[in-house]
Order: structure tokens, then C-alpha cells, then sequence
């Protein structure tokens, strides 16, 4: 495949001399992206096939409204019930960028995709390379080790194959929930005993991870308490680091509080709405005072 450029957006709120504050998204040729989408529609009914059933992310008829639809069911029976949820909101750091290229393919041939679309892949994946320009300077090339190409059709569809082995629940009161690499471990029942539980599947959890080279940032995970109840019980851990309960939490784009009112999503964008009006006021005060 052609060459393709490399546009890196600067993140706001971050240090400008950081390289970690810029995010490289690959701009492919229309050649490239041909290709890809003939790859994909040649793999994809192959792969949805065998997907986990709660892998939500880039698949057909499914969206971040039932995802989010099922994380709510979920709360609300335990709440009739009479149970607490607890909700674990992992960050996987760099999710794209760290793909293991050689899991990938193995996991590609698990699969059971054709030999011949495995080996392009293969090219793909393991012949990229890169440079840096900053104003005339361009750097010399180095070899990419590791990733998919974010930008690309397949490169989502790529996480999800790398993911989909993730350790099941154990029981029928924990549940997973993902929208590509965005996870959510939920496990409903009595206060005194879920912490236990879901912290025997965060260790299950992380030893899988480890083993496929996926990076967690303990530092970005949180953890919400769902209950009418007034004290937490014990943090949750990963990796024995104890993960901070939130009063507020927000998960594809939705803030929960413990209580499930919804009253600080519903205040977030009503701020938003009212910035949005001011903004737009404001253009046409300018547009007219210019005429």
C-alpha cells in the first residue's frame, strides 16, 4: 500500500513540549482505503460472527444507546432488588497504538480468516514505518512496533478481535460491557460481598492483560458506587492499587451520580446548551455590526 501522512492533533490543556500532548491520526491514500474496505467487507460478517456478545463497539445494529440502555437495566434491577452495583470504568492507555501485532495475527488465524488476507494484514502491520517534520526538519525513519492505524476502516475492527478473549464473568451478577476499547466491569448484589467478587474478577482480569500487552492507567479508572445507601464499602483494586470511588462518573458520553438521577448530566449540558446560544449570539452580533 501507498504511503500514507500523518496528521498529529495537539490535545488542549496539556504541555505543547510534551510529546505525549499530540495524537498522530493517519490520513491513508484513496488507494489504502480502498483496499481496506474491500478487506472489510470480505472479514467483517466473519468476525461479528464470533464476537462477544457485549462487545457493542463498530458492529452492525448495535450503538452506544443499547449499550447504555443495558448498563442502566442493569443498576435499576439490582435496585429493585434491593442490591448495591458496583461499576469499574477501566482506561486502557494507548489503546490503538499498543496492539500486539503478532497476538493480532494470531488471534486473526483463531478466527479462522482466510490464509491469504492474514498474510496482506501481516504486511501491513509489520512493514510501517515513520519520520517527524517539524517546520523543515524531517527526522529519520524508525520502525512502528507495535499498533493499528488510527484513521483506518479495519483498525477498530482490529481492537475488538484483540480484545475479544477478555476473561468471562464467573457468575451471573457481573457484567462487561465495551464499546471498543472503552470497558466498564459492573457487578450487582449484597454490600458486604461484591467488593470481594469483583475484585477476584479485576485480578483474573488484570493477569490477561498482562499476558496480551495491554496497558491499564490505574491513575484515569474510577470506580461508582450505585446504592441508596450513604457509605461506600471497600475500593476496588487492580494490580493491588485501590481505584477511587466518584460521585459522578461518565461513560460514553453519559454522567451517572450513585442514585442514578441523572441531575448532573442533565445540569452539563444544559451549561452547554446555554454556551452554545451565547456563541452563536455572538456571531451574529459580529456578522451584523461587520455589515
Amino acid at each position: 500500500m501507498e504511503n500514507c501522512y500523518n496528521s498529529s492533533h495537539y490535545k488542549t490543556r496539556k504541555k505543547q513540549q510534551d510529546p505525549s500532548s499530540y495524537r498522530p491520526i493517519s490520513l491513508l491514500s484513496t488507494l489504502s482505503k480502498i483496499a481496506e474496505a474491500i478487506i472489510l467487507n470480505r472479514i467483517e460478517d466473519t468476525i461479528d460472527a464470533q464476537l462477544i456478545p457485549y462487545q457493542f463497539g463498530f458492529r452492525k445494529n448495535l450503538s452506544t444507546v443499547q449499550q447504555l440502555l443495558r448498563i442502566t437495566e442493569f443498576v435499576r434491577e439490582g435496585m429493585d432488588e434491593g442490591w448495591d452495583t458496583v461499576a469499574v470504568f477501566l482506561d486502557i492507555a494507548k489503546a490503538f497504538d499498543r496492539v500486539w501485532t503478532d497476538a493480532l495475527l494470531y488471534k486473526l488465524i483463531v478466527l479462522r480468516i482466510p490464509g491469504s488476507i492474514i498474510r496482506l494484514m501481516a504486511t501491513c502491520l509489520r512493514g510501517r514505518r515513520f519520520s517527524i517534520r517539524v517546520g523543515s526538519n524531517l527526522s529519520s525513519e524508525r520502525a512502528i512496533a507495535a499498533g493499528v492505524v488510527q484513521g483506518s476502516k479495519v483498525g477498530p475492527k482490529f481492537f475488538n478481535i484483540c480484545i475479544n478473549d477478555i476473561p468471562s464473568s464467573r457468575n451471573c451478577q457481573t457484567r462487561l460491557c465495551l464499546f471498543v476499547d472503552d470497558t466498564a466491569v459492573m457487578i450487582t448484589g449484597a454490600s458486604c460481598n461484591i467488593t470481594n467478587e469483583l475484585n477476584s474478577y479485576l485480578d483474573l482480569l488484570g493477569k490477561w492483560m498482562i499476558s496480551w500487552k495491554i496497558k491499564i492507567n490505574t491513575d484515569k479508572c474510577q470506580a461508582a458506587y450505585f446504592s441508596r445507601r450513604r457509605n461506600n464499602p471497600d475500593q476496588p483494586k487492580l494490580y493491588r492499587r485501590a481505584i477511587p470511588w466518584s460521585d459522578s462518573t461518565k461513560y460514553l458520553g453519559v454522567i451517572r451520580d450513585k442514585r442514578l438521577t441523572f441531575k448532573n448530566h442533565i445540569d452539563s449540558n444544559s451549561q452547554c446548551h446555554q454556551i452554545h446560544s451565547i456563541s452563536t449570539h455572538r456571531q451574529k452580533i459580529k456578522t451584523l455590526s461587520e455589515q
